[in-house]
C-alpha cells in the first residue's frame, strides 16, 4: 500500500519538471556582488591578485591602505612598508605546496569605480550614469619562483576562523577560469596542472566551475525531435579532426560565419545518424562563440585584462534526430 503513493508522487514530480528540461540549467551565485572582488591570476612565475575593495571592507584591508587613509580611520601612524609586509604575511596570504607564505608586494593602488557584473555570468556590464560606486583598486604580486604544484589562498581573518571581509573571487590559470564566482571565506587550496590548465582545480568541490569536464553531452527530448549536444574543446576535437590547431597556443579570429540557427537553416533529418548542425558548424554560446566550417576555422575569445585568451575554449556540436515522420 505504501508503494502506490510513492509511485504517484514520483510521477507528479517528473511531469511537473518535464518542461524545465527544455534548456540548460543556470547556476546563479551572488558572489560577484560581494563588497570586495578578488581576481587571482596564476602565471608562470607569480600570482597576481587584483582587488576591488568596497567601503564596508576597508577595515579588513587597512594594512594595504596608504598612510593618510589609514590614519583617517583612527589608527596610530605606522610605516606603510611595515603594514604591507604584515598584509601579505597575515591578511591576504598565498602559500606554496609546503605551506610557506609567499612574499608579496604592491604593484598599484588607486580609487576607481566598481566594475558592475552580470548576475549570472559575472562578466563586466556597462554602468548606468549616476550608479557609479567608488572602490579601492589594488594589484599585488606574489612571486612563486617557478611552477608550484599547489597554492593556497587565505582571506583576511581566516587564520582566526572567521573571515573579516565579504569577498567574491574567481581564479585563472593561464587566463583559463578555474572556478565560477564564489565566496572566499576560508583558506582554499588549488591543485595546478601546468600541462593542461583545464584540469587545474580546487580541492573544495564546491568551487568547481559549472563546465568542468573537457567533454559534456546533453540530450533534449522535444516534440518531433530528439536533440543531442556535445560540448567539447577544440584541443580534444583536434585529436579526431584536423582543425589546423597543432602547436597553437592561441586561436585567433579568422572568420566567424553566422550560426546556422540564426540563418534559419533546418538540419537534414538524421534518422539515427549523427549530423553536425547545418553543414558542420562548431560553436559555443555567448562570448565564447567559435565557428568551424569545412574550409575555415575561427574563434572569438573573451576579453581579458592581460591580453588574448590562451589555451582552448569549448565548442558545441549539434546533432538532431527528428522522430520518424517529423
Amino acid at each position: 500500500m505504501k508503494i502506490l503513493p510513492r509511485s504517484l508522487l514520483l510521477a507528479m514530480v517528473l511531469s511537473c519538471g518535464a518542461t524545465s528540461l527544455l534548456s540548460d540549467a543556470l547556476v546563479i551565485t551572488r558572489a560577484m556582488l560581494a563588497s570586495t572582488i578578488a581576481e587571482i591570476f596564476v602565471e608562470q612565475d607569480s600570482v597576481v591578485v587584483e582587488l576591488e575593495i568596497g567601503a564596508q571592507d576597508l577595515e579588513a584591508f587597512r594594512n594595504l591602505l596608504p598612510d593618510e587613509l589609514y590614519e583617517r580611520m583612527g589608527y596610530e601612524p605606522e610605516p606603510w612598508i611595515d603594514r604591507l609586509q604584515r598584509f601579505v604575511a597575515e591578511d591576504f596570504v598565498v602559500r606554496d605546496e609546503r605551506g610557506r607564505s609567499l612574499f608579496g608586494y604592491l604593484r598599484s593602488i588607486e580609487p576607481r569605480d566598481r566594475t558592475k557584473r552580470d548576475e549570472v555570468t559575472g562578466e563586466p556590464v556597462p554602468v548606468a550614469p549616476g550608479e557609479e560606486e567608488p572602490v579601492v583598486f589594488a594589484r599585488l604580486a606574489y612571486p612563486t619562483g617557478g611552477r608550484p604544484p599547489r597554492l593556497s589562498f587565505s582571506p583576511p581573518g581566516s587564520a582566526h576562523g572567521v573571515a573579516t571581509a565579504n569577498i567574491g573571487f574567481v581564479t585563472y590559470h593561464h587566463t583559463l577560469p578555474i572556478n565560477d564566482f564564489r565566496y572566499l571565506g576560508v583558506e582554499e587550496t588549488l591543485t595546478l596542472d601546468w600541462e593542461d590548465p583545464w584540469f587545474s582545480q580546487f580541492e573544495n568541490r564546491n568551487l568547481r566551475r559549472q563546465f568542468f569536464a573537457p567533454i559534456s553531452a546533453f540530450l533534449y527530448v522535444e516534440p518531433y525531435e530528439v536533440r543531442k549536444e556535445v560540448v567539447l574543446r577544440p584541443k580534444d576535437l583536434q585529436q579526431w579532426v584536423d582543425l589546423g590547431l597543432t602547436g597553437r597556443d592561441t586561436i585567433r579570429v579568422v572568420h566567424l560565419p553566422q550560426p546556422a540557427h540564426q540563418r534559419g537553416d533546418r538540419p537534414a533529418a538524421g534518422h539515427g545518424r549523427h549530423h553536425r548542425h547545418a553543414g558542420g558548424d562548431l560553436y559555443v554560446p555567448g562570448e565564447w562563440a567559435a565557428g568551424l566550417r569545412s574550409d575555415d576555422v575561427g574563434a572569438v575569445q573573451r576579453t581579458h585584462p592581460h591580453g588574448p585568451q590562451r589555451g582552448h575554449r569549448r565548442g558545441r556540436l549539434l546533432a538532431l534526430h527528428p522522430e520518424p515522420g517529423g
